[in-house]
């Protein structure tokens, strides 16, 4: 587990302000694809097999899927299909159905895990994400793509050095150094506020609430 330090988790209230630039999802990757895919890693905590579903912008949406393979990742054919994309990686664990969702803009890298999932979340708003998924028309999904990018990039700027000591610049492009992130820290959103957590002693790293259904925190409390 690596170490972060009560004086590192204050600089995340002060780098919110640096405004930290996040390529992401958006709109301007409309279009037709020909001969492409999207695929990616799902990090999915104590899962052996999922499936991948995408959801295109068409009208009515076209919908394929993959398989989660076993190391995590992914790939699907969008040859055909109308970018942006919304992801969704859904497993059970014999009992239970859980799912993660993320996002794509174009042909391309899109990774699934707890971080990409909580800005869809965000992107949602009022709205639960499985019925943003499912029923959005294409231009909700270019407002959801947009909007995760928005909370993207709030939550690389709050986070900032706990991005930095794990080399993340993107969730939805990197690979070095997210395991392990996620390994060691869970991140959830309840009723607006993030909450971030070391998973080995429970302690809590970082708490905050946003001031819109879009937002992540602008005003934190470190702990």
């Amino acid at each position: 587990m690596k170490t972060i330090t009560r004086a590192t988790a204050a600089l995340w209230v002060s780098a919110l302000t640096l405004g930290v630039g996040l390529s992401a999802c958006s709109g301007a990757g409309s279009g037709n694809s020909t001969g492409a895919t999207v695929s990616g890693v799902a990090v999915i905590s104590g899962a052996t097999a999922a499936t991948v579903f995408l959801n295109d912008s068409s009208a009515p949406s076209q919908q394929r899927t993959a398989d989660f393979a076993g190391d995590g990742s992914y790939s699907v054919d969008v040859t055909g299909l109308t970018a942006p994309f919304l992801i969704k990686a859904e497993w059970t664990d014999g009992v239970n159905r859980s799912r993660l969702y993320s996002c794509s803009d174009k042909a391309g890298t899109a990774n699934v895990n707890e971080l990409t999932d909580l800005a869809f979340s965000c992107a949602s708003g009022t709205r639960e994400p499985d019925d943003n998924y499912e029923r959005s028309d294409h231009e909700k999904r270019k407002q959801t793509s947009h909007k995760i990018t928005v909370c993207l990039t709030e939550l690389r700027a709050v986070l900032a050095p706990l991005f930095d000591l794990y080399g993340i610049v993107n969730p939805l492009h990197d690979r070095s150094g997210l395991r392990a992130l996620l390994h060691d820290v869970q991140f959830s959103l309840h009723q607006g506020v993030l909450t971030v957590t070391n998973r080995a002693t429970g302690g809590v790293i970082f708490s905050g609430t946003g001031k819109g259904t879009t937002s992540l925190p602008s005003m934190a409390t470190a702990m």
